[in-house]
């Protein structure tokens, strides 16, 4: 065999960029929840809110676009979708005794973008194991609330988490352009919005609801298809 067949069938990463589109799943910290308080005294409303994440598994939609200097390494960028759920627990009370609450959740999104480098130990052959590191950013968007019967709540900003991330994954080649691979990750989950976070500027309203526990990381189990160009 010519050696460029050899290297083309054997050796397909070397010098092309590549497109993968993938799908699958975040077991981890994917929802957020937010307890809001309106503490209401005369003509006055004190805004209380925390907001922090939950743990959840939830479907995540990505696409990674990169480029493999050689047949060891890719480089490239992951940018998708993580999918979840917003709870909102939230109450107000008067300084006339009076007071209501109530709970609602609804689906939501986060932005996930993740620089990453891989790693193939065995670069020829059908299949092919690899290793992955980079960083984890996932942002979320401001929460809207909307005033009920006069009553308005504080919204907490939107935000971001980042943290380490590294995996380990299997690629298999059936032709020299197309592959299909399923991969497994670990995201620690670190910041100030990696916990449950709480407005300062106000005081705590009596007996303030308690925090939800979190796991600190996203685990994500992911699989797709691979095109190199």
């Amino acid at each position: 065999m010519d050696i460029r067949d050899w290297n083309y069938k054997h050796t397909p990463h070397a010098g092309r960029v590549i497109i993968e589109v993938r799908g699958g799943i975040g077991i981890g910290d994917v929802d957020r929840v937010a307890h809001v308080r309106t503490t209401i005294t005369g003509d006055e409303q004190s805004k209380w809110f925390q907001e922090g994440p939950s743990p959840a598994s939830r479907l995540r939609g990505e696409l990674y676009l990169g480029y493999a200097p050689s047949a060891w390494v890719d480089i490239g960028v992951v940018a998708g979708l993580q999918y979840g759920q917003r709870i909102l627990d939230s109450g107000w009370t008067d300084d006339q005794g009076g007071g209501d609450s109530s709970e609602d959740s609804g689906a939501a999104v986060q932005f996930v973008l993740q620089p990453r480098l891989r790693f193939y130990p065995v670069r020829t052959g059908p299949v092919k194991p690899y290793l992955f590191g980079g960083a984890s950013l996932r942002f979320f968007d401001r929460w809207k609330i909307v005033p009920v019967s006069g009553i308005e709540y504080g919204e907490p900003p939107a935000g971001l988490v980042p943290g380490p991330m590294g995996g380990v994954g299997l690629l298999i080649d059936p032709s020299p352009m197309v592959g299909l691979f399923a991969e497994g990750s670990y995201a620690h989950c670190m910041g100030t919005r990696a916990a449950a976070a709480e407005i300062t500027s106000v005081p705590e309203p009596a007996n303030p609801p308690a925090a939800v526990g979190v796991d600190g990381r996203v685990i994500s189990v992911v699989g797709g298809v691979q095109f190199r160009l």
